[in-house]
């Protein structure tokens, strides 16, 4: 009988080398900021830019509102930089006047003046808005926004027809009930 030629092979065993402590905390360190940078799409968040693209076609406003920590942020990043030309993405710090707003989109959507007086800022981007092709504005963390701030957003609104998301958690809801 002859013998199969599977059998009479030795077994090869092919070890990982082996890492020092520090090639490992490297390695974690590695896998870690991949996680941190990478953006990894959902079922929500596929929902979500879907929504997104509604409204840039209905011309219609919105908001994002959610706990913390569960991707809205960097959500609205990715859209954002998906369509970087026709998609403007700020964040409001803390008491974020609309002076302080729209000279971050102008600075955003890379106009020439972005800072002035708050009456000039406002026209000036209404105009530059649609001038620019700009199809959607997203402000995070809308509830760092002064009153007047969400007032003269609906104003701007008005006078360019671009849809304003504002993403934010639970606080911005009260907030938008309060200025109606």
């Amino acid at each position: 009988m002859a013998r199969s030629q599977l059998a009479t092979q030795s077994f090869v065993e092919v070890l990982a080398p082996k890492l020092d402590r520090n090639d490992q905390i490297a390695k974690t360190s590695d896998i870690e900021e991949l996680f941190r940078s990478c953006f990894i799409t959902t079922d929500r968040a596929s929902e979500c830019f879907r929504w997104l693209d509604e409204l840039r076609l209905l011309k219609q406003c919105g908001r994002i509102i959610g706990p913390r920590d569960v991707g809205k942020s960097r959500a609205s990043l990715h859209y954002r930089n998906e369509d970087k030309k026709r998609v403007s993405y700020v964040k409001a710090w803390s008491a974020s006047s609309s002076k302080r707003l729209f000279s971050q989109i102008l600075k955003d959507i890379n106009h020439a003046a972005p800072t002035g007086k708050r009456q000039d800022l406002r026209p000036r981007l209404a105009g530059s808005l649609e001038l620019f092709g700009l199809e959607i504005v997203i402000i995070d963390n809308a509830e760092n926004l002064q009153k007047e701030a969400l007032l003269d957003l609906k104003q701007l609104f008005e006078e360019s027809n671009i849809p304003i998301v504002l993403v934010g958690g639970k606080e911005l809801d009260d907030i938008l009930q309060d200025v109606q």
